[in-house]
């Protein structure tokens, strides 16, 4: 079978570079029956320029039933939360009365830091169950801290729209006092996804619609105690008490520890078109979701570096037969010659379509990535014909490949080679025979015996 040559197809570095490293190349494959399709995901962004000072925090997806993080780490906290489809895969959909959904500031392995009030980028999608102009009918929280008090006695900060949604405050609270920092029109709908990006730092603050400025204000120089921000960490969508709901769904939440700039924001907000759908917005719940019945393929990629974690990758496997099929991961940092079979992969484990899926540490300078559907099996070996090709290098039309007794699968586990006769190599076994008197003797070389036996599987005699 003839594969076709991989070659030019790049992907940049989505979140943070490498101190000291130039752009990191990522290739993705996707392996379907009988033949290798190529898929590329479509993100154009350039890697963040040079002197950016900070790094990529953390992001929720909300793909999964759990609400993890980027990194997997859980909510604080979360109830009257509900998934529903959307372009990426699912987003979270914040509308009951007891709705809530609340994460640490700092997770509890006291490494990991979620927010940061005095330097930071907030990213979002929001698509609203209103329209501007209706509105939710109360302050909704997009994103909060603490809590507001008219005494400013707790300590507060956050993102909020006005009751007719009409406008978008940041505002902080702390010691008795506190300040709007900024407040922008705006003009959200009921059917469509608003990506906002807020920057911030303690001269100054910037938010983004759509990848276009819409206002600036003051630096965030009021939030809450580390006390309270430790306790309380942050909401998304209400506040701790499960009210002023936003009343909308969320997706591709992100945060960073420094305000990015406005060509970030904009080629961030320009790459999530191409990636997910032309036009106006990414592809709403209406016209996306889950795909399925189309030949497997790997996308939404992210890649981003931390001291850390080291490089990360994240991406979601769609397309292929149904949600109920596993698919086979495997990786490598290598190409050789003109067809990837020539590689050494690694197996990283199976899939299923419609779900993402993180590795962390990844190599230092490129890496290459191909899924393949694990069902596919034709010898009956237990090795899927994409493991067979690409890792234990054996035959995928014989469960024996050497013709020496042992199947493919046992001798992938037990780390003989699959294309030789193990039991002819001395350093391999050691062989032990009947001699005439009945005792056992050491024999050397491949021993072909034959047993009789009686109606109870005793032995009568043994033939060479």
């Amino acid at each position: 079978m003839c594969f076709p040559m991989l070659f030019n197809m790049k992907i940049r570095d989505n979140d943070a570079q490498k101190p000291g490293q130039g752009t990191r190349l990522l290739f993705f494959v996707a392996l379907v029956i009988g033949a290798f399709q190529f898929f590329h995901s479509g993100r154009a962004d350039p890697p963040p320029p040079p002197t950016e000072p900070g790094i990529f925090l953390n992001a929720w997806h909300f793909n999964d039933t759990n609400f993890l993080s980027f990194w997997g780490d859980p909510p604080k906290a979360a109830a009257g939360l509900s998934l529903t489809a959307s372009w990426e895969v699912n987003a979270v959909k914040i509308l009951t009365t007891n709705s809530l959904l609340q994460y640490r500031e700092i997770e509890t392995n006291g490494v990991t830091t979620n927010i940061v009030c005095q330097n930071g980028t907030i990213y979002l999608w929001f698509l609203p169950n209103w329209n501007s102009g209706t509105g939710s009918g109360n302050y909704g929280r997009l994103l909060e801290m603490g809590a507001y008090t008219t005494n400013a006695s707790i300590g507060w900060w956050s993102l909020y729209t006005d009751p007719n949604g009409t406008n978008i405050f940041f505002s902080g609270q702390t010691n008795g006092a506190g300040a709007t920092f900024l407040t922008s029109s705006v003009s959200l709908n009921s059917n469509q996804w608003t990506f906002l990006a807020l920057t911030y730092s303690p001269t100054n603050s910037f938010l983004y619609t759509n990848g276009t400025l819409c206002s600036t204000g003051l630096g965030s120089v009021y939030f809450p105690s580390p006390g309270v921000r430790g306790s309380n960490g942050f909401c998304v969508g209400g506040s701790l008490a499960s009210q002023n709901l936003a009343l909308g769904r969320f997706e591709w939440l992100r945060t960073y520890n420094y305000p990015l700039s406005a060509n970030w924001v904009s080629n961030f907000y320009q790459a999530a078109l191409v990636t997910y759908g032309g036009g106006s917005r990414p592809l709403g719940p209406l016209g996306g979701g889950c795909v399925t019945n189309v030949p497997v393929f790997l996308t939404n990629v992210v890649s981003s570096y931390d001291s850390i974690h080291g490089w990360t990758v994240t991406f979601s496997i769609l397309g292929g037969t149904n949600a109920a099929t596993p698919y086979d991961l495997f990786s490598t940092s290598t190409l050789a010659g003109n067809n990837i079979t020539n590689s050494q992969w690694t197996w990283l484990g199976q899939g299923y379509t419609c779900n993402s899926y993180t590795f962390t540490n990844e190599p230092n300078t490129q890496a290459f990535f191909v899924v393949g559907d694990a069902t596919i099996d034709p010898d009956g070996d237990g090795l899927s014909t994409a493991f067979e090709r690409l890792v234990s290098k054996s035959d995928p039309t014989k469960a024996d490949s050497d013709g020496d007794g042992l199947r493919d699968d046992w001798e992938f586990l037990w780390g003989t080679d699959p294309w030789h006769d193990d039991a002819v190599q001395s350093g391999q076994r050691t062989n032990y025979a009947y001699d005439p008197a009945g005792r056992l003797k050491q024999v050397t070389g491949k021993r072909t015996e034959t047993l009789t036996i009686d109606g109870e599987g005793n032995v009568l005699s043994v033939s060479q």
